[in-house]
């Protein structure tokens, strides 16, 4: 028997160290380290099995720069691409022989720039980011409500604020009891409340039924504030395309939190994960091959 899981699900817990830079956002160049602790916990089968893990890669984008790498010494470890949305991982393998003590240790040094302002255009393989997927079905219910929200508006610049202060108006950020968390569109169109996942997942398949491309975006919420913090979880945004003003960055969870008219993720600096390029109903390969 082969066990298989990721870390997303995995993290003790993250913590940012802020380097040189006086900068404490992304303002002007930023360097981080960014420290990630997994633990493996013990199997109650006693014999040896072997596990697969999987681990965020931050992404190389152009505001984003990984220096450098550390991984824990006690496993051999491969930087891979999963196929879909091409996100970089850290693969490794092991005998779950016990729980492994102490948790696994894995540092990345992050350098953040601030977001270039210019338009970029679509990519021939962004058609990727109109598409439907397992947790965001453009459906008949979606194509509904994002009807009754838009209200008979046909222009493109002019529909996405109208999704985005809908799924605000219409969700609750509620994480009692189940069900959120999953980045289910259609859980959250019934449910109307949940977390980042499950605003963003709304707010991008009723973009996406209406042709207008969308991403969601995962990464690590960073305190200004602070110079050092431990992170007990992840953030999550979307990015939806306009052909005059390119990729726009929208947080609708943020923004019901705060109860702001509006919010872009210019407000929660984020070092973006592996994850930046992808969403969600990503498929782990059984092996990653060497980078």
């Amino acid at each position: 028997m082969k066990i298989a899981f990721s870390a997303v699900v995995l993290l003790a817990f993250l913590n940012i160290c802020l380097g040189k830079s006086k900068a404490l956002s992304f303002e002007s160049e930023t360097t981080y380290e960014l420290t990630v602790l997994v633990d493996i916990p013990a199997f109650k089968n006693s014999n040896s099995e072997e596990f697969s893990l999987w681990i965020p890669f931050p992404s190389e984008i152009e505001e984003q720069e990984v220096i450098s790498y550390k991984a824990d010494s006690r496993l051999k470890w491969q930087i891979g691409t999963e196929d879909k949305f091409r996100n970089r991982m850290l693969y490794t393998t092991g005998l779950t022989s016990g729980k492994i003590t102490p948790p696994l240790k894995i540092s990345f040094v992050v350098k953040r720039r601030p977001q270039n302002t210019k338009i970029v255009k679509l990519a021939a393989n962004d058609n990727i980011f109109l598409l439907p997927t397992s947790m965001i079905p453009l459906n008949h219910t979606i194509k509904h409500i994002s009807q009754i929200a838009l209200g008979g508006e046909s222009d493109k610049s002019k529909q996405i604020p109208k999704l985005y202060q809908y799924v605000v108006s219409i969700m609750s950020y509620d994480k009692s009891g189940t069900g959120w968390g999953h980045g289910d569109a259609i859980w959250a169109c019934s449910s109307k409340r949940g977390n980042c996942t499950d605003f963003h997942s709304l707010l991008i398949a009723m973009a996406r039924v209406n042709g207008i491309p969308a991403k969601f975006n995962i990464g690590v919420p960073i305190n200004p504030k602070m110079r050092q913090s431990d992170i007990p979880g992840y953030h999550c945004w979307a990015q939806l395309y306009d052909e005059e003003q390119g990729w726009i960055p929208v947080d609708a969870s943020e923004s019901k939190k705060k109860e702001t008219p509006a919010s872009t993720t210019a407000t929660c600096p984020v070092i973006a994960s592996s994850l930046v390029k992808a969403g969600i109903s990503i498929l782990l390969p059984n092996k990653m091959g060497r980078r």
